[in-house]
């Protein structure tokens, strides 16, 4: 705490020189827990509490424990930044019955794990981040019990025992970059769902690694894998698989398949794929259609082919499909029939846009999200306004999951910021939600129903009556322009509850060119050459009726009362001025024969 008492200044883990006998534990006979976390000390403990069921002590100053501490129910041992090169826990193994946790992250002098086989109901071992790590005991692979084991960022170490842990539900052996080869699986493994294994020099996995039979999502970023491991072929629960390059170094063998596996190779059931980093080529694709033929997902980022094939349309349950910063891509030639997701951020080279990615019918029936490269806003789009907003009139329901949009930035740059869209109705915010893209490129079509609104409009019905609604959208870069277009197989009759024209005026101007809408029979002597009947009057309107009275026709209005006034004032002001003109005239007339 600060000479103010604010303990908010605290300088956080300074460490605290602590001088001592060693002693000052002797009489705190029924102490439980122990945690000491930033205290350096003069001398270890020569005495513990035997009924500790927590010791957690940051830099422990002992190779083990006081020689008369029986720690039979200590239930967690958590010794981070260990100062010694090994612990002696052998001779203790009998005595930690009840060890359910033992940690020895960060240890920088840590060389070797010792012997753990007495620790049988040891549930969670750790000792990531020990730089100087060479030796794990074998003892370490045939833990019953044991349900999470973390080894990441050990840079020493080279090779790891076989493993038969059929608990084991956490593998991380991440970061550990002289790691060579993959532990052996001796034993089926069903509990592993998730494995990282990020960072490590393992070129290839054996054939021992579908034990983990239940893994469903595995991730080998920054590998040098030559090629694509073809065990994982056979793990029918696999369904992501993340394997990630370097930008400098390229797959040498990625138009190849593993010798004597080309005959018999079934796809495997991965979903979710991505490819990135890893400079694939032309000669990829043949390659991922016998492999991945089942994939939902695919992020192709960063690789060196030039051309999306024809063949890629026989990925039939691909929907999202990313091929960003493939600066070498110049041609898409074809699409996979299901695609809802695509984005070609970063493609400098892809400088036109085929027709494919903009045809009308790919985008027909919603729920698609494209950014790529455009100049204009395709002119199927019902709508084009300059700016950052579009209104419209609506009635009935809100149409969310019938709008498909379209954006023109209007500054070229990479911003990578996520589209806000905001929708009002009637003058009242009533929708803020955020696009699931982020748009690098020129032209960015998705359907509002994609995004991630703050809360929704689906299934709010208005009064039926026209409703103004605005969708404004907010990113960094400037927009030029922006599209709405209805997705009619949605429904077949929602263009006539849509208008971008307020109806309401519409109608109020035919009122004011008034004679249009008057219905007016007026009665005419018998025989008259401009009599006729009502049904050939040319002012009349179909659809509207005459009631009669007497012999005189009463004017029919349409526009309801208002307009009706606006009427009757109008065609009495044409018969003012007649009759004005006829006194003129006559007057005029007298006046000259006088």
């Amino acid at each position: 705490m600060d000479e103010n008492g604010d303990p908010s200044k605290k300088k956080k883990n300074k460490v605290v020189q602590v001088e001592w006998d060693g002693l000052a534990f002797k009489d705190m006979v029924n102490l439980k827990t122990l945690i000491i976390k930033n205290g350096s000390f003069s001398k270890g403990p020569k005495y513990l509490p035997n009924n500790l069921r927590v010791l957690d002590w940051r830099r422990y100053p002992l190779k083990g424990f006081p020689d008369d501490f029986q720690p039979k129910h200590l239930c967690m041992l958590k010794l981070p930044e260990y100062l010694f090169e090994s612990y002696k826990l052998d001779s203790l193994s009998k005595n930690l019955a009840s060890l359910n946790v033992l940690n020895f992250d960060n240890s920088e002098y840590l060389k070797e794990i010792p012997d753990v086989s007495g620790l049988l109901t040891l549930q969670k071992l750790s000792f990531s981040g020990c730089k100087n790590l060479t030796t794990v005991h074998n003892s370490v692979g045939i833990l019953n019990n044991l349900k999470v084991l973390k080894a990441e960022d050990c840079e020493s170490l080279r090779t790891f025992p076989s493993i038969n842990l059929p608990s084991l539900e956490i593998l991380m052996l991440s970061g550990c970059y002289r790691l060579a080869k993959f532990p052996e699986i001796l034993g089926k493994m069903e509990k592993v769902e998730m494995l990282r294994l990020c960072g490590t020099n393992i070129k290839d996995l054996p054939s021992s690694f579908q034990n983990l039979c239940e893994l469903s999502c595995l991730n080998l970023s920054g590998h040098t894998f030559h090629r694509i491991p073809s065990v994982i072929v056979n793990m029918p629960k696999l369904f992501t698989l993340y394997i990630g390059g370097e930008r400098n170094k390229t797959w040498e063998s990625c138009n190849k398949l593993e010798e004597g596996v080309e005959g018999t190779l079934s796809s495997s059931n991965v979903t979710n794929l991505t490819l990135d980093k890893y400079m694939l080529s032309d000669n990829f694709f043949p390659l991922a259609l016998a492999w991945f033929r089942n994939v939902k997902t695919l992020d192709l980022s960063s690789n060196r082919f030039t051309i999306l094939p024809e063949c890629i349309q026989d990925f039939r349950f691909l929907s999202s499909l990313k091929v960003d910063f493939c600066t070498k891509l110049v041609k898409i030639a074809g699409i996979p029939p299901n695609l809802k997701q695509f984005s070609a951020v970063g493609c400098s080279n892809l400088t036109e846009v085929t027709s494919v990615l903009l045809n009308q019918e790919l985008h027909e029936n919603g729920r698609t999200e494209f950014a790529l490269p455009g100049t204009m806003i395709p002119a199927w789009f019902e709508e084009k306004r300059k700016g950052d907003s579009i209104s419209f009139w609506f009635r009935g329901e809100f149409p969310s999951n019938a709008l498909c949009f379209a954006i023109l930035k209007r500054n070229r740059r990479s911003s990578g910021t996520r589209i806000t869209t905001m929708v009002s109705i009637n003058g009242k915010q009533v929708s803020r939600g955020d696009g699931r893209t982020q748009t690098f490129q020129e032209l960015f079509i998705f359907d509002l129903s994609m995004t991630k609104k703050t809360y929704h409009l689906d299934g709010i019905c208005f009064e039926n009556k026209w409703n103004h609604a605005n969708v404004s959208f907010k990113i960094y870069d400037l927009m030029e322009e922006c599209g709405m277009h209805i997705l009619k197989q949605e429904s077949s009759s929602i263009m006539k509850d849509i208008r971008f024209t307020n109806p309401c005026i519409k109608n109020d101007d035919e009122a004011l060119h008034g004679i249009g809408s008057i219905d007016v029979r007026l009665r005419l002597q018998p025989g008259s050459a401009t009599s006729q009947p009502a049904s050939q009057n040319p002012l009349r309107h179909s659809g509207d009726t005459s009631h009669s009275k007497g012999n005189w026709a009463v004017p029919q209005f349409r526009g309801g009362t208002v307009f009706a006034r606006r009427n009757i004032k109008m065609m009495l002001c044409v018969m003012f001025y007649t009759m004005l003109s006829i006194v003129v005239c006559g007057l005029g007339m007298w006046l000259g024969k006088n």
